[in-house]
Order: structure tokens, then C-alpha cells, then sequence
């Protein structure tokens, strides 16, 4: 039996979802006034339940997310507000991570002490919503004095005896109970080139444990923190070892879980959420409207391929997401590059509809070899369907992309934000996958902003000549994309005009299986 609280009343368990003003969703939920991070998904009892720290100003401090929000949820898709079931805590409480010891739950989070020393804090609940302090001797410190954040969990059985393993932003720690924990050391690595940085938690899969740790790319922090050389921003990285107090090293393959490479931040973070036979990742993304609004976004599915790499999927939770279908017409579609008055300057373009499928044809240029050539030639058709952007709306289909000869050809889709002008995600058949902003003015420039290649576990291109499946989901200006049920990435657009289109380069491309839905958020 876990021991009862210690801490006077100055927590508020409160249960006040119907008294809180609707939330403004997108992709997928947040609160519905300051702003959660750093969240993390429990599943308990045929319920998700989303516990984030929580601030009441948008624009405050890291020393202000003084509260523990939580809202809930029947299918993990639509949420419904509970409210800050710890509120007003006279310390910070900041990422949060909870476990199952016996008939009760255990939480720790990242906090400060008076003096601004780092600890790990621990309460207990009986049913995830109302939280009781344990106390001051159940901290955990580090004994050098540093950070020390945030603590994931696994239990194992080992020789008839329960082990107990906590896998901190700051290293190793263990319990006898599951309770009352004591730290141990720094993550063993086989390279000490890498840091783990800010874990996202641990978990064991078949007979290895998956470490995460998130970095940004800054030499200035410590411990050797830092995302794929050349990423300027904030990745989570994967560590995988075949015991649990390690040595970990790094997956090199498949490195960066999720991230992104350009300056504009998209989804950041992963952790762990343990289902009844099943394994997910939680994550967030950041609102393209304001400077520090943060989004829970959508689950995704814990994916480890036939050689171990573990990887982001679409879970199948999210098809909850699917609305009213939206009824779509391919025959319909309009090429808008290259423009019928400037064919005479790229008579090789090629456009045709045959029953839902849309094709797309474009010659590479003149001095195409195997050394190199001059820049790829563009073609890029769009649905004359206007989605509503606001609503939201998932696109689903097929794709695929053939070599003309000397050719390294590329596909993707094009997100229209004003005339001739657009968000584009294309998939190269040189492993590499680019998102940027696509201009169809006399000529077809493109501005790549993210990119994902070698030791991305996300998609990196596609296999020419072979069809491959994707998944869009769009709403108010954020999206998420899939293929072949593997996330490539999650972004945002610019004002889009709800129209989406169709681009290849350098190659044949067909696109079909096309169907939509309006979102159900």
C-alpha cells in the first residue's frame, strides 16, 4: 500500500469539464485557454488519459507551469476537458510521466527546489484525477546537483522478482518498490560522442529497450546534446541496448524518431503510452498562430521494422478522426504547371485523367546522366475540390512514381496557398524526403525547409516503380502525412486555399484510390 499524502490542502482535484468554455481543437486538441507541453497519455481502464503541464498565460515562464491538466478521452481522438486537477502547486511542475504500482498510480515530474536545485517530485492517485503530494523525503536529487527531470518507467520480472528501472533526464535510477526511487548513475552509451538529452521514456520491445532522448542541435548545451548534423532544431533521438541498465547506442539508421532539420519548429517530443497489447507514441506540435502554443497532436502506433529500427506509424485509433465523406472527382482536375500558354517552353509535360486515376508526366531535361543534370522539370495538377481548411479534412490514396531514362524522379503532393503558390512534400526516389514551399511562376523553384534521409526514422523518399500509400490530415493550416502508414512528418501551411494537388518531377506519376472525409473534431 502506497503511503497516503502528506501535503496540506493546497491541491485542488477538480472535475470541472462542463464548466469550461468549449476548447478550439485542431490537430489535434489543446487546452482551451493558456497551454499545455511536454504531455503524456495513460491508459487506464478502457480510457485515455492526457496528463500535461500547464500554464495559465500563454506568454509566461517555464516557472510558471505550476498546474497539472487533464482531459480525457473514449477513443483517443476527441477530448473532453477535466481542468488542471493539480492547481496553483508552490513549485513547478514540468514534464510528467505516471505508472501503475499495485491498485494505485504513481507520478513524477521535473521540478525546483527554493534555491533552484533540480529534483524529481512524486504524488499518488487511485483514479488519475485526484493527486496527493508524497513528500519531501520521496525527492530524488542527483548528488553533483544536476538536472534531473522528468522519469519514465519499466517493470520487469526477472527470476521471480520484480525490478524496477526509472529512465530520467538525467540518467538511471531504481526502485525496490516502485515508489520510492534512488538514482544510480549516467546512461552507459557506446558512443560518447551523444547525449540523451530530455527523455522521452524507455521501453522494452521484444528483447531490446528503446531509449528516447530529445536534443536540440546546440553545442552550447551540455552533454553532448545534439540532433543529425546539419538539423537547426529540436529532434528526438533513439537509443536501443539488449539490457535496461544499458550501454545504449545509438540507432544510426534510424536516429532521429521525429524532428525536423529547417528553423521552423513542427512536431517535437515522444513518449510512451502502454495499451493492453499495443504500443504507442505521444506527442506535440507547435501552434503555427502564436510563438509558444502547444498541441497534443495525434497518436501514432510504436513501429519496429524487421532489422529493429523503431519507427513512428499511423494508428489505427485515428481513422475516429473520419467524418462525413467528402465526394471527389479526379476527371476534374486542373493542371496549373506547366501553364497551357507556356507549353511551348516544356512540350514534354504530359496530363491525363483515366477513370480515378490522375496522371502526370514530366521529361527530365536535356543533359540528364548519370553525373548530374540541370534542375528538375515540374508538372503539378490540383483537385477542383475545395476542402474546408477550418473543419479540417483527411486525403487518402496511392502514388507512384517511374524513371524516364537518366531521370531521378520525385512525387508528392502540393497544398495551395494562394495562386501558383504552395506547401509541397516531396518524396525523391534517392531516399530523401523534402517539404518547402513550391513557386509555379515561368519556371518551377522550389525552397526545401525540412528534409528527411539517412538516420531519419521518418519516410525518407520513395521506391520508384512501386505503389505506396498515403494518408493527409489537414486542419486549420496544420497537417500531418503518411506513407505507406509511416509518418514523414507533421507541418503547417500558409493560409491554404483548401485546394490539394498532385506534383511529380522528372518521371511518371499516377495517383488513385483517392477518397476524403471532413474531420470529426
Amino acid at each position: 500500500m502506497l503511503r497516503r499524502s502528506l501535503m496540506p490542502l493546497f491541491i485542488l482535484a477538480l472535475t470541472v469539464g462542463s464548466a469550461l468554455p468549449a476548447p478550439a481543437r485542431a490537430m489535434l486538441y489543446r487546452t482551451p485557454s493558456g497551454t499545455l507541453k511536454d504531455n503524456c497519455v495513460v491508459w487506464h481502464d478502457g480510457k485515455y488519459y492526457l496528463l500535461t503541464m500547464y500554464r495559465e498565460e500563454v506568454d509566461g515562464a517555464d516557472l510558471q507551469f505550476n498546474d497539472m491538466w487533464l482531459a480525457t478521452s473514449a477513443d483517443g481522438v476527441h477530448w473532453k476537458d477535466v481542468g488542471p486537477v493539480i492547481h496553483n502547486a508552490p513549485f513547478p511542475i514540468w514534464a510528467i510521466r505516471a505508472w501503475k504500482v499495485g491498485d494505485r498510480f504513481v507520478l513524477n515530474h521535473g521540478s525546483w527546489t527554493t534555491d533552484q536545485k533540480s529534483l524529481l517530485r512524486f504524488w499518488e492517485s487511485d483514479d488519475l484525477i485526484h493527486w496527493k503530494y508524497l513528500g519531501e523525503e520521496y525527492d530524488v536529487r542527483r548528488p553533483d546537483g544536476k538536472r534531473l527531470d522528468h522519469m519514465d518507467v519499466v517493470k520487469i520480472e526477472e527470476g521471480g522478482r520484480t525490478q524496477w528501472y526509472g529512465y530520467a533526464c538525467g540518467g538511471l535510477l531504481r526502485s525496490e518498490d516502485g515508489v520510492k526511487w534512488t538514482w544510480k548513475e549516467d546512461f552507459q552509451l557506446t558512443d560518447k560522442n551523444w547525449g540523451v538529452g530530455e527523455t522521452g521514456g524507455c521501453q522494452r520491445i521484444g528483447e531490446r529497450f528503446y531509449l528516447l532522448g530529445g536534443n536540440w542541435q546546440d553545442p552550447r548545451l551540455p552533454g553532448n546534446a545534439k540532433g543529425l548534423p546539419g538539423d537547426a532544431g529540436y529532434s528526438v533521438l533513439t537509443f536501443v541496448a539488449n539490457r535496461p541498465e544499458g550501454p545504449f547506442r545509438p540507432d544510426y539508421t534510424a536516429l532521429r524518431l521525429n524532428g525536423h532539420s529547417g528553423r521552423r519548429i513542427a512536431e517535437i517530443w515522444a513518449c510512451y503510452c502502454r495499451l493492453p497489447g499495443e504500443l504507442l507514441l505521444s506527442s506535440y506540435i507547435a501552434d503555427p498562430h502564436t510563438p509558444v502554443q502547444w498541441w497534443h497532436a495525434p497518436l501514432k502506433k510504436a513501429v519496429v521494422d524487421s532489422e529493429g529500427h523503431l519507427r513512428m506509424g499511423y494508428w489505427r485509433g485515428n481513422d475516429a478522426m473520419k467524418g462525413a465523406p467528402v465526394p471527389l472527382q479526379p476527371r476534374n482536375c486542373t493542371q496549373i504547371f506547366p501553364m497551357s500558354e507556356s507549353n511551348e517552353k516544356a512540350t514534354e509535360a504530359a496530363f491525363a485523367v483515366e477513370g480515378d486515376a490522375v496522371r502526370l508526366a514530366r521529361r527530365p531535361g536535356k543533359n540528364a546522366t548519370w553525373m548530374g543534370y540541370d534542375k528538375p522539370r515540374t508538372a503539378v495538377a490540383v483537385l477542383d475540390e475545395r476542402f474546408d481548411v477550418d473543419k479540417g479534412f483527411i486525403l487518402e490514396g496511392r502514388m507512384k512514381v517511374e524513371r524516364f531514362r537518366g531521370g531521378l524522379p520525385s512525387v508528392g503532393l502540393f497544398i495551395e496557398e494562394r495562386p501558383q503558390r504552395g506547401t509541397a512534400v516531396l518524396f525523391h526516389a534517392h531516399r530523401l524526403t523534402e517539404i518547402g514551399t513550391l513557386r509555379l511562376d515561368d519556371d518551377a523553384r522550389f525552397d526545401c525547409e525540412d528534409r528527411a534521409g539517412f538516420g531519419c526514422a521518418t519516410v525518407a523518399g520513395i521506391e520508384a516503380g512501386k505503389d505506396a500509400s498515403f494518408r493527409l490530415l489537414f486542419r486549420k493550416g496544420m497537417f500531418e502525412l503518411y506513407l505507406n502508414d509511416l509518418f514523414v512528418q507533421s507541418y503547417c501551411a500558409d493560409k491554404p486555399t483548401g485546394r490539394i494537388g498532385f506534383v511529380v518531377r522528372d518521371g511518371k506519376a499516377a495517383f488513385d484510390n483517392l477518397k476524403a472525409w471532413a474531420t470529426s473534431l
